[in-house]
C-alpha cells in the first residue's frame, strides 16, 4: 500500500506520523497535568467532605456522651442537653447531605458514603429506644461509636486519593487528629456514665484505660507526622485549665471505683471544653490541609498551560520546518526525475541524445546529480557502440538460423558486458560446432526419422559429437528393437506353453482342494466322537472315585460298627454281673425275711406286725429275683444279637474290603483307558491339524495357480505388445528376427 503512494506522499506522511507521535507524547502529558488537576479536585472535594465528617461525628460524640448519662442516670440527667444535642446533630446531618448530593464523589468513597448512610438511617430508630429506655448503655454507646468508626474510614479512605507526599503527609496527621478525638468523646462517654452510677470497674473501666491508651498513640502519630506550624497551634490551643481539669478528673477515675466525689455534669462540661478545643485544632488542619489542596490545584493549572503552550508552539515550529524540508527535497526531486526521464528516453530511443541533470547544490542531491550526468555521458558512448554491435550480432544470429555454426562476431565494443557477451558468443558458436555439427541441418534431419520410427539411416562424415552420437544411438536403438522382437516371439511361445502347464495346475489344485476338504470333515467329526469319548471316560472316572469313597465310609463305618458291638458286649458282662449280685442280694434278703418271720412267730402276739413286714420282704425279695431272671434273659439275647451284628459287620467289612479292590482295578483300567482316548485324541487333532494345514496349502495353491494364470495371459498380452510395437518400428534385420529356442 505505501508502495503505491508518491514520495511527496511519502515525505508527507513521515511528517504526519511524527507530528502525530509528538502531538501524542504531548496530549499524554497534558493529559496527565489534567488528570493530576482533576485528581487534586477530586481530592479537595473529599478533603471538604471530612470536614463535614468531622463536624458530624463531633456532634454525633456530644450526642454520645448526653445519651450515656441520659441512661446511666435512669433517665434523670441530661434530659435537655440530649435534646438540644439532637437538633444540633440533625442541622450538621443535614449539611452532609446536602454536600453529598451537590458532588460527584469517587467510586470507593460512594460506597463509604453508602455505608454511613445505612448507620445514619438507623439514628431515629435509636434515639427512640433511648428515651424509651428500652437499650443498654454499652448497646446506645456501640452504635455511635460504631457509626463515627465508619465515618472515620471514610476519611481514611479519602487519604488514599492522594498521590503528593506532601498532601498525603498532611492527611496522615489529620486522620490520627480526628481518630484521637473521637477517642476523647467515647472517654467524655464512659467517664460520664461511671460518675452518673458513681461505680467504674470491670469492662467498662478496662474499656476506658484502652481508649486513653489508643487516643495518645493516635496523637503521638499526629505529631509525627504533623508540620511544626500546626503542632505549634495545637501546643497553644490545648494549654488551658479546663485540658489539665480533665486529666486530674482522668486521674481520679483511673485511680478508684466508686465514691469519685465529682460531678457527672463538671466532668461532661470540662472535657466537652477540650473537645471544642480539639475542634478548633480539627478545623485549623482541615483549612490548611484544603489550602495545600488549592495551592497544588493552582501548580497543576499553571503547568497544565506552560506544558499546553510550548506543546503548541513547538509543534507549530515542528509543521513549518517539515513544511520547508518537504518543499526543497520536492523541487530537486522533480528536476532530477526529468533528467532522468530525459536519459531513459534516449535508452529507450525515443530521442537521439541525453539531457543532463541540472541542480546546482552541495547536498545530496548535488552530488548525486554529478554522479548521474558523468555516467549518462558514458553510458550515451556505449549506446552508440552497442547500435553497432546488435546489429552484428543479428547478421551472426539469422546465419545460426540457417545452420550454419561457422561464423563469429568481430566488433570491437567498450562495455565489459557486451565484451564478455562477444566473447560468450563466438565461444558458443564454437563449442555448438564442435558439439553439434558444421550444419544442423543433417542433425534435424535424422532426428524427423527417428519421430517417424525410421531408425536405417545415419548421418555421413559426421563431425559433431551430437552427429557422433546419434549415429550411435542409431545402431544401438536398430540392436534394441531386434532383441525386443526377438524376446516379444521368445515371450509369445513361452507364455503360451505356460498357460497350458497353469491350467492343468489349477484343475488340480481344485480337485485336490475339494478332497481336502471331504477328509478335514470326516477327521473333524471322528474327532470330535472321541472327543466325546474321552469325556464320558473321564465321567466315569469321577464316579468311580465317588464309588471308592462310599466303599471307604461304608467300610469305615462297619468298623465303628463292629467297635460299638464290642462296647454293648461290655456294657452286658457289666449287667450281668450287676444282674448276679441282685440276684444275691435277693436270696439274702430272702434269707433274712424268712428268719423274721420265726423271730416273729417266736415273739407271739408282739410279733406278728413284725411277721408282716418279715412277709412284704420276703415277696419283694421274689420279686426282685424274678425281675433279675427276666433281665438277664433280655441281656442274654442282646448279647446274642450283638455278637450276630458283630459278626454281620466283619462280613460287611471284608466285601467292602474286597469293593475297594475291584473298584481300584476298575479304577487303573478307565485311567489306562482315559490316557489311551487323550492320547488318541492329540493324535486325531494333529491329523486334523495337518490336514487343515495341508488344506490351507493346497487352497493357496489354487490361488497362487489361478493367480499365476493371469500373469501368465497378462505375459502373452505384454508379448503380443512388444511383437507388435518392434514390427511397427524400421529397422535393419527387422524381418530376419526369430523367436529363441530352449532346447
Amino acid at each position: 500500500m505505501v508502495s503505491n503512494l508518491t514520495l511527496k506522499a511519502k515525505l508527507r506522511l513521515l511528517v504526519y506520523i511524527m507530528i502525530t507521535i509528538l502531538s501524542f507524547f504531548v496530549l499524554n502529558i497534558i493529559y496527565e497535568k489534567y488528570q493530576k488537576k482533576v485528581h487534586f479536585q477530586e481530592l479537595k472535594i473529599g478533603v471538604e467532605l471530612s470536614t463535614y465528617f468531622s463536624r458530624l461525628v463531633h456532634e454525633l460524640q456530644k450526642e454520645r456522651g448526653f445519651t450515656a448519662g441520659f441512661l446511666g442516670s435512669n433517665a434523670q440527667s441530661f434530659v435537655k442537653e440530649l435534646q438540644q444535642q439532637h437538633l444540633d446533630t440533625n442541622v450538621e446531618l443535614e449539611a452532609f447531605l446536602t454536600y453529598i448530593k451537590r458532588h460527584i464523589l469517587v467510586e470507593s468513597l460512594g460506597n463509604k458514603i453508602k455505608q454511613i448512610q445505612e448507620n445514619l438511617d438507623n439514628l431515629p430508630t435509636m434515639r427512640t429506644l433511648v428515651q424509651q429506655q428500652s437499650l443498654q448503655t454499652s448497646e446506645a454507646l456501640a452504635y455511635y461509636t460504631n457509626t463515627n468508626e465508619v465515618i472515620l474510614e471514610a476519611v481514611v479512605e479519602i487519604s488514599k486519593l492522594s498521590d503528593s507526599p506532601i498532601i498525603s503527609q498532611q492527611l496522615n496527621a489529620y486522620i490520627n487528629f480526628l481518630l484521637a478525638k473521637e477517642r476523647t468523646g467515647i472517654e467524655r462517654a464512659l467517664g460520664a456514665n461511671a460518675l452518673v452510677n458513681n461505680v467504674f470497674k470491670g469492662d467498662l473501666k478496662n474499656r476506658f484505660v484502652s481508649i486513653i491508651a489508643i487516643q495518645d498513640g493516635f496523637l503521638k502519630n499526629f505529631k509525627d507526622y504533623t508540620t511544626a506550624k500546626e503542632l505549634d497551634f495545637f501546643t497553644t490551643t490545648l494549654k488551658t485549665k479546663a485540658v489539665e481539669e480533665v486529666a486530674l478528673m482522668r486521674k481520679t477515675l483511673l485511680e478508684n471505683e466508686n465514691n469519685f466525689n465529682l460531678d457527672a455534669q463538671v466532668w461532661f462540661t470540662t472535657i466537652t471544653q477540650k473537645i471544642n478545643l480539639l475542634k478548633q485544632v480539627d478545623d485549623y488542619l482541615a483549612a490548611n490541609l484544603i489550602q495545600s489542596i488549592n495551592q497544588e490545584i493552582s501548580s497543576a493549572t499553571k503547568l497544565l498551560m506552560v506544558f499546553s503552550a510550548i506543546a503548541i508552539a513547538g509543534l507549530l515550529f515542528i509543521f513549518f520546518i517539515s513544511f520547508l524540508v518537504t518543499k526543497d527535497i520536492l523541487s530537486k526531486i522533480k528536476l532530477f526525475q526529468a533528467g532522468l526521464l530525459s536519459f531513459f528516453s534516449f535508452v529507450n530511443k525515443q530521442t537521439p541524445t541525453a539531457q543532463l541533470i541540472s541542480i546546482q547544490s552541495e547536498d545530496e542531491f548535488g552530488k548525486m546529480s554529478d554522479i548521474v550526468n558523468e555516467n549518462i555521458q558514458k553510458t550515451e558512448k556505449i549506446i552508440n557502440q552497442e547500435k553497432e554491435f546488435l546489429h552484428e550480432v543479428s547478421l551472426v544470429v539469422e546465419r545460426i538460423k540457417k545452420g550454419e555454426l561457422t561464423h563469429k562476431l568481430k566488433s570491437v565494443i567498450e562495455s565489459d558486458s557486451l565484451g564478455a557477451l562477444k566473447l560468450s558468443f563466438n565461444d558458443m558458436i564454437a563449442t555448438l560446432n564442435k558439439n553439434i555439427a558444421n550444419n544442423t541441418n543433417s542433425v534435424l534431419e535424422m532426428l524427423e526419422n527417428f519421430a517417424k520410427f525410421d531408425f536405417r539411416k545415419s548421418i555421413d562424415n559426421a563431425y559433431g559429437v551430437i552427429e557422433l552420437r546419434l549415429n550411435e544411438v542409431n545402431s544401438l536403438i536398430n540392436g534394441m528393437l531386434v532383441t525386443n522382437k526377438s524376446n516379444g516371439l521368445t515371450l509369445q511361445h513361452s507364455a503360451t506353453f505356460l498357460l497350458q502347464n497353469v491350467e492343468t495346475l489349477s484343475i488340480a489344485s481344485n480337485q485336490a482342494a475339494a478332497s481336502l476338504e471331504e477328509t478335514a470333515a470326516a477327521l473333524e467329526e471322528i474327532t470330535g466322537n472321541i472327543s466325546s469319548n474321552t469325556e464320558n471316560i473321564v465321567k466315569m472316572s469321577l464316579y468311580a472315585k465317588e464309588l471308592t469313597s462310599s466303599a471307604n465310609n461304608g467300610e469305615r463305618l462297619a468298623n465303628e460298627t463292629t467297635v460299638s458291638m464290642d462296647e454293648i458286649n461290655g456294657q452286658v458282662e457289666a449287667i450281668n454281673e450287676a444282674i448276679t449280685v441282685i440276684d444275691q442280694i435277693a436270696f439274702q434278703t430272702n434269707i433274712l425275711s424268712l428268719n423274721a418271720a420265726v423271730e416273729a412267730a417266736t415273739a407271739g402276739e408282739a410279733g406278728k406286725g413284725f411277721a408282716v413286714v418279715a412277709q412284704e420282704v420276703r415277696n419283694l425279695a421274689n420279686r426282685s429275683a424274678d425281675a433279675a431272671k427276666e433281665i438277664k434273659s433280655l441281656v442274654e439275647s442282646a448279647n446274642m444279637k450283638a455278637n450276630n451284628g458283630k459278626n454281620i459287620a466283619n462280613e460287611m467289612i471284608q466285601g467292602y474290603h474286597h469293593l475297594n479292590e475291584n473298584i481300584s482295578k476298575t479304577l487303573d483300567l478307565i485311567k489306562d483307558v482315559e490316557m489311551a482316548s487323550k492320547e488318541q485324541l492329540v493324535g486325531i487333532e494333529q491329523i486334523n491339524s495337518a490336514v487343515a494345514e495341508l488344506d490351507q496349502q493346497t487352497q493357496q495353491n489354487a490361488q497362487v495357480a489361478t493367480q499365476t494364470k493371469q500373469i501368465a495371459q497378462s505375459t502373452q498380452t505384454i508379448a503380443n505388445s512388444v511383437v507388435e510395437d518392434a514390427n511397427e518400428k524400421e529397422f535393419i534385420g527387422k524381418e530376419e528376427v526369430k523367436a529363441q529356442s530352449f532346447n
